[in-house]
């Protein structure tokens, strides 16, 4: 672990998605979000809900984590809203 490195990856989030339902369960979002490091370069992030997953009719948030080889964690959110016609 490189104690001299103390700055959190920088994550990177699309804006709130905002899609319409495919049926009454909702509909599958695909989305992607990167992180970098100064000193790693391009870091992995990790996802609460993946990449198009059945997301419900409604809002929901989905949080982003990067961590660099330094250990130092960052998080970042944003919104998936499903919209429905369904009655």
């Amino acid at each position: 672990m490189d104690l001299s490195d103390t700055l959190a990856p920088k994550i990177y989030v699309p804006p709130t998605r905002v899609v319409e339902a495919t049926s009454r369960a909702g509909a599958r979002v695909p989305f992607v979000a990167q992180a970098s490091d100064d000193r790693d370069g391009a870091v992995a992030v990790h996802y609460s809900k993946a990449p198009g997953s059945q997301f419900p009719v409604g809002r929901s948030t989905v949080t982003v984590t990067a961590q660099d080889a330094a250990g130092n964690v960052t998080h970042a959110s944003f919104a998936v809203v499903v919209t429905s016609r369904h009655k």
